[in-house]
């Protein structure tokens, strides 16, 4: 839980206390980081249940702070309908609330289960080698070189299960899950996520788990794996790149 809020303070540029306390603060992002090597957004909300935390740019921090006024409670402010108020607030800046995604910790882990099919463990190198667009929860898209160690269940010669893990940051490493069609609803991704977890544990390291409040099967699997959810995070875009994602129809979570 410490190390998860250290790289949340990370981002935002604040103190890993500020998150656990319960006071919530908006602060200008000047020493914010952004995930993945990539620029800090705009405006960026993170939550641990107890008050949250936004890192925005200088001329968004009064819009936040009118935003955190007027919904003082922490479970409406990361929720629609307030979100629509915070767009509003946004829109004369050119941005717009683009991402909605909870996060999970390893905090009840069990005993791995068996999975129906015969299980490997890939390297770098050998997810390196594979095509993320078969396997796109579980690899990343553009940061493949971020992609570390991963568990594959096997039916004879063919992968029909991918579980993957990136390094989002040096101790914390996101879990992702993918599984064909013809092993859904067997295990299959249950038993992958909990073997990796394993997995990542032995080196040292923290696995976590993303999905968006709205994916079901996603969250039906981090909790029976014995992932706990833990924090949740609201991003924002500039409103021509989510035009352009709507007009693409691309995936966004």
């Amino acid at each position: 839980m410490t190390l998860a809020q250290k790289e949340s303070a990370r981002l935002l540029g604040c103190c890993w206390e500020d998150l656990a306390g319960g006071t919530d603060l908006v602060l200008p992002r000047k020493n914010a980081s952004g995930k993945r090597g990539s620029a800090a957004p705009f405006c960026f909300l993170v939550s641990y249940g107890s008050c949250t935390v936004a890192a925005a740019d200088t001329g968004a921090v009064e819009a936040l702070q009118t935003y955190f006024k007027r919904f003082p409670r922490q479970a409406d402010r990361m929720e629609t309908p307030a979100l629509y108020a915070l767009n509003k607030l946004l829109e004369p800046l050119g941005q717009g609330i683009c991402f909605q995604s909870e996060y999970f910790l390893p905090l009840r882990l069990s005993q791995t289960e068996d999975c129906p099919w015969k299980t490997v463990v890939l390297t770098t190198e050998q997810l390196a080698s594979l095509d993320s667009a078969s396997w796109p929860n579980a690899l990343t898209a553009h940061h493949r070189h971020l992609d570390r160690i991963g568990v594959a269940a096997l039916d004879g010669c063919e992968m029909v299960g991918l579980a993957a893990c990136s390094e989002d940051s040096p101790l914390l490493w996101q879990i992702g899950i993918d599984v064909l069609p013809s092993g859904r609803r067997k295990g299959i991704a249950v038993s992958l996520v909990k073997q990796l977890a394993r997995e990542v544990l032995a080196r040292g390291k923290v696995p976590f788990y993303g999905a968006a409040w709205c994916n079901i099967p996603s969250v039906r699997c981090a909790v029976s794996a014995g992932f706990v959810p833990v924090w949740n995070e609201v991003t924002t875009a500039p409103l021509e790149e989510i035009r352009r994602m709507m007009e693409g129809e691309r995936v966004l979570f």
